[in-house]
Order: structure tokens, then C-alpha cells, then sequence
């Protein structure tokens, strides 16, 4: 985009709003270091620039880079901002992560990345060239790859390999079954609740053998039941 467009260019309103809203927050943060930093600029013209920069970064670098004006005793211009928003990646640092991660990726074990154009640099240089290459030889290659994937700016998110999919899957199948089975046992336990208890019906059961001579009734159950009844003969004897 050249000079010119970029004043031409439309802005969409949110983007306007939320630099706006920037500006409010550093000029809250710096006071007038930050107002005579823009004394003598077209403040519509630099929030316009600001707004068209921003809209390239996510949502992530952007609080990144607003968490980070609470360690800054001078307000950033548009440049320093966006280096506080995204960072540089150390390609050697970045090369190590993406063997440890692409080799867990390719074994089946869970893989995490810092960032995505670690991963499609990694991709870019193919998991072969990572499994027989040290960084001293990819050096070039790898760094030329991750630039130009940081040159990007917005990335395609990780892709989720089968076995996460299958785990995923398998959880979710886990906690419905576990859900059904808990819905059932809740509602055996309420139809329970909703019955009528006998608490004497092991008694009326008990004298109804006696009664009939049945002699399989315990002699401690008789007892009770002599205790229960005020003392009568529950025995038959």
C-alpha cells in the first residue's frame, strides 16, 4: 500500500473505535508526554495509519502489546508498537522448538507451538530435512522459511492431528455415555423416593410365618418382634 492510499484507504469503524480507544488509554498512562508527542500531527490522519497497521495483528499481539505499555515510561510511535505486539522470534530457538514439536507430531504425542509460523516453517521444510539435519545446515533455509511465514502476518491455526481428533472424540463419547448413565440413576433414585416405604413390613412378614407355625424365623427376631409388641407372645409359646 502506498503513501497515498494509505490516507484513501476505507477504515473500518471498529478499527477506528479501538484506536481511539488506545489512544485514550496511553494518553491515561503518559499523560503529556504522550499529547505533545502528537502537538503538531493530524490526529485523524495518524489514527487512521495506527488502525490500518492494527488490523493486521490479532487479538492476542494486541493486548500483548497493550499489557506491554505498563512497562514503558514513554509512549511508543507505530513501530515500537507493533514490535510490542509481535515480538521477533529467535530462528534458533524457534529450529529446536519445531524438532522437538514436529518429531512428538509425527510419533503421535501431544505438540504445542509457541507460535503458528513455527509450524509452517517447519512444514515449509519438511519433517525429513528435521529428522536428518542439524541446525548448522538448515541455518539458512530454516531462517528464510520462518521470515517469510512472519512476513505473513496472519496464519492458518495448527492443524489437529487425527490421534487429537480421536481423543477428542472419545472424551466426548465418554461424557455422554456418562451423562446418560447419570440421568438414569437419578431418575431410579427419584421413582424410589416417590414409593411408599413400609418400615414394618419385614414385622408383618415375620408374625405372618410365626402365626403359621413356620419355625424358620429366627429366635432374634422373635425377640424383637416380643419388644415391639409390648411384651405379648409373639413366640406362640
Amino acid at each position: 500500500m502506498d503513501e497515498l492510499s494509505i490516507f484513501e484507504a476505507d477504515v473500518p469503524d471498529v478499527w477506528m473505535d479501538w484506536t481511539s480507544k488506545l489512544f485514550k488509554f496511553m494518553e491515561a498512562c503518559y499523560g503529556n508526554k504522550f499529547l505533545d508527542m502528537w502537538a503538531s500531527a493530524d490526529l485523524v490522519a495518524v489514527k487512521r495509519v495506527w488502525a490500518l497497521t492494527l488490523m493486521t495483528l490479532t487479538r492476542d499481539e494486541l493486548m500483548r502489546g497493550r499489557q506491554g505499555l505498563m512497562t514503558r515510561d514513554w509512549p511508543p510511535a507505530l513501530p515500537e508498537f507493533v514490535k510490542m505486539c509481535r515480538p521477533g522470534i529467535d530462528p534458533a530457538t524457534a529450529f529446536y522448538e519445531a524438532q522437538e514439536q514436529g518429531r512428538a507430531r509425527e510419533e503421535g504425542r501431544p505438540n504445542v507451538w509457541s507460535h503458528p509460523s513455527i509450524y509452517w516453517a517447519w512444514r515449509t521444510i519438511g519433517a525429513f530435512e528435521f529428522r536428518n539435519q542439524n541446525y548448522q545446515t538448515l541455518r539458512s533455509r530454516w531462517e528464510k522459511a520462518l521470515a517469510d511465514e512472519m512476513g505473513k502476518g496472519k496464519w492458518d491455526a495448527v492443524p489437529v492431528t487425527a490421534l487429537q481428533l480421536t481423543a477428542k472424540m472419545k472424551t466426548t463419547a465418554i461424557s455422554k455415555r456418562g451423562a446418560a448413565e447419570l440421568s438414569k440413576a437419578v431418575a431410579s433414585v427419584n421413582k424410589l423416593g416417590d414409593q411408599q416405604v413400609d418400615h414394618k413390613a419385614w414385622m408383618k412378614k415375620a408374625a405372618t410365618k410365626i402365626a403359621n407355625g413356620d419355625a424358620s424365623v429366627p429366635l432374634y427376631v422373635m425377640d424383637s418382634l416380643q419388644e415391639m409388641m409390648g411384651g405379648k407372645q409373639a413366640r406362640g409359646r
